[in-house]
């Protein structure tokens, strides 16, 4: 997602999550239920939100829970704060990575009917290969272009090591 899409969704979401009316944007932060949502960067509610992500849950359900702020606040946060964008980035590879655990126990699971596991496979396939699109996505980006009877051996190895690496990289 580019910066300037993703400033328009943190703009539109302010517009829906944090209105306020006038006399309570007067008082402070706009307030969810009994509880004011902290509208600064915290380093202690970020990591708390990165945890919760890891163990599965929504952003929109996250943020729903009291003393945490709104989805716009939070969108703002990895937009401005680097440290947690990649905080943000690896809870969401970590996600798909317990996601995948769950495949494994889903596919023995014999309670799931075959038809109800087959879409809830598709699913989770679906979703860890977005969240972690290097390690879960389709292979076809990693196959070289071109003819590989047309490469020397040298070529073939080096071509074989590049793809090593970036596999490494990507785990």
């Amino acid at each position: 997602m580019t910066s300037t899409r993703r400033r328009a969704i943190v703009s539109r979401c302010r517009a829906t999550d944090m209105a306020a009316p006038p006399k309570a944007a007067k008082r402070g932060p706009a307030l969810r239920g009994a509880d004011a949502r902290p509208p600064d960067y915290s380093p202690a509610i970020a990591a708390a939100i990165c945890t919760r992500i890891v163990l599965g849950e929504s952003l929109r359900r996250i943020c729903a829970s009291a003393g945490l702020p709104p989805v716009a606040t939070v969108l703002d946060w990895i937009e401005r704060h680097a440290d947690f964008a990649e905080q943000f980035r690896r809870a969401r590879e970590l996600q798909a990575d317990l996601l995948v655990d769950d495949l494994l126990d889903m596919a023995d699971d014999e309670a799931i009917d075959a038809s109800d596991k087959r879409i809830r496979f598709e699913l989770a396939k679906w979703l860890a290969a977005r969240l972690h699109p290097r390690k879960y996505g389709e292979r076809g980006a990693l196959e070289p272009a071109g003819s590989l009877e047309a490469l020397t051996d040298d070529q073939l190895g080096q071509r074989i090591r590049a793809l090593l690496a970036r596999i490494d990289g990507a785990e």
